[in-house]
């Protein structure tokens, strides 16, 4: 993604990439390593496909077997687990809360988040790529007029967690921040009172900033 950083076109390095990974694959096809290292190549083109306003769900779909191929070979793989449902979040917010398939996808992201925690319950990642899929649930219960209270709280639980493992986080601390300012939102249009979560959330925005300035 430097390339495209830098606003290169990235598909070289992509191409040598994933050439890379597939020799390695033709000689050992049982290779964990190389099969995720294809995986997260393949995201992170499904990212820049996304971008320049392209499809990127051909790249997604081949990334998440290439996942689900590690987990098959390493049951006990957390990271894949957690890199999964990140992939999950990424189709859930390019689909839209209007998509059919979103409280599916929601669901799936979940529980491999929830298994990457059972698996290693002080990795923070998980609980903050958590928090964000209960955000993203609570968005589209909003939308659909339904009260989407529970599920930003969750949200905010689970951002909690991720800075009580990693406080050096900023993204976390920005994630809890996003959280609290839409439950403030709600709270808002409800007729109550937000402010106590709009201070909340200018808050944790303060402490990302201090830590990613």
């Amino acid at each position: 993604l430097a390339h495209a950083a830098r606003g290169q076109d990235p598909s070289p390095w992509y191409d040598k990439a994933l050439t890379d990974c597939e020799a390695m694959l033709s000689k050992w096809p049982d290779e964990s390593g190389a099969r995720q290292h294809r995986a997260n190549v393949r995201c992170e083109i499904a990212d820049w496909e996304i971008a320049t306003g392209r499809d990127g769900a051909k790249s997604l779909a081949a990334a998440e077997a290439d996942y689900t191929e590690v987990l098959r070979l390493d049951p006990e793989s957390v990271e894949s687990y957690n890199l999964r449902g990140t992939l999950r979040l990424r189709r859930m917010h390019a689909a839209g809360w209007s998509s059919p398939g979103y409280r599916d996808e929601f669901a799936a992201a979940v529980a491999d988040f929830d298994a990457a925690i059972r698996l290693d319950p002080g990795f923070a990642d998980p609980y903050n790529h958590r928090g964000i899929a209960w955000r993203y649930l609570g968005d589209c219960e909003r939308a659909q007029g339904a009260d989407p209270r529970p599920s930003y709280q969750r949200a905010l639980a689970d951002h909690a967690a991720s800075i009580e493992r990693n406080p050096g986080n900023s993204r976390a601390w920005s994630y809890r921040g996003i959280a609290g300012s839409v439950l403030g939102d709600f709270r808002k249009e409800s007729g109550e009172d937000g402010w106590e979560c709009y201070e909340r959330a200018i808050a944790d925005f303060g402490e990302s900033l201090r830590l990613n300035p």
